[in-house]
C-alpha cells in the first residue's frame, strides 16, 4: 500500500527536480524563427546536427553541433549573421597558430587548459578565449586576437559575450 503513494511521489519530485535544472528556459520553437534567419543559417551551416534555437533579444542564436564542436551562431531577426562561438573543449591545438604560439609563450602555458572558445563576428574583433586554472590562484580567461595578440586577462569565466561585447571591458 505504501509502495504505490511513495514511488509515484518520488517520480513526481525527480521530474520537478530536473525541471528546475533546466537551462532551456529561452528556448524557442522552429517556427518561431524568422525565414531569413532560417535561411542564412542553413546556408552557412548545411551539416548542422541537433540544432535548438533560442532567442537572446534581439538575437536569434542556433545552438547545435558543427565538425563534432558545439556551436552558437548569432544572427538578426532579418538573417544577418552577427557572430559564430565555437567550444573547442580544452583543444588549444584547434586555435589559429599564432594564438597557440602566444598561449605557449604566457605565463599561463603551465596551467591546465579548462575551455577553448572562438568568437567570430561581423562587426568587431574576433577572438579567442583560454580558461586556465592552476592551484593557490583564481580561474582565469585569458583572451587573444586571432593572430595572437593578448587583449584581456578576466578572472573567472562568469560573463557574457555577445556581438557587441567589448573584450578589454570585461573585467
Amino acid at each position: 500500500m505504501i509502495r504505490k503513494f511513495i514511488i509515484p511521489l518520488m517520480i513526481g519530485a525527480l521530474a520537478i527536480g530536473f525541471t528546475a535544472c533546466s537551462d532551456d528556459d529561452d528556448d524557442i520553437p522552429l517556427s518561431q524563427v524568422p525565414a531569413p534567419v532560417q535561411a542564412t543559417f542553413e546556408k552557412m551551416y548545411p551539416n548542422a546536427r541537433n540544432v535548438e534555437w533560442e532567442l537572446y533579444s534581439p538575437y536569434y542564436v542556433a545552438d547545435f553541433y558543427h565538425n563534432t564542436f558545439d556551436t552558437d551562431a548569432w544572427y538578426t531577426s532579418d538573417g544577418v549573421w552577427a557572430m559564430t562561438e565555437t567550444d573547442y573543449g580544452s583543444l588549444v591545438v584547434n586555435l589559429p597558430l599564432a594564438v597557440q604560439n602566444a598561449f605557449e609563450a604566457s605565463k599561463y602555458s603551465t596551467w591546465i587548459v579548462d575551455d577553448v572558445q572562438v568568437y567570430e563576428r561581423s562587426m568587431m574583433e574576433s577572438f579567442a578565449v583560454i580558461e586556465v586554472q592552476t592551484d593557490g590562484f583564481p580561474e582565469v580567461s585569458v583572451f587573444y586576437d586571432l593572430a595572437g595578440n593578448q587583449l584581456n586577462v578576466v578572472e573567472g569565466d562568469d560573463f557574457n559575450i555577445t556581438p557587441t561585447t567589448l573584450v578589454g571591458n570585461l573585467l
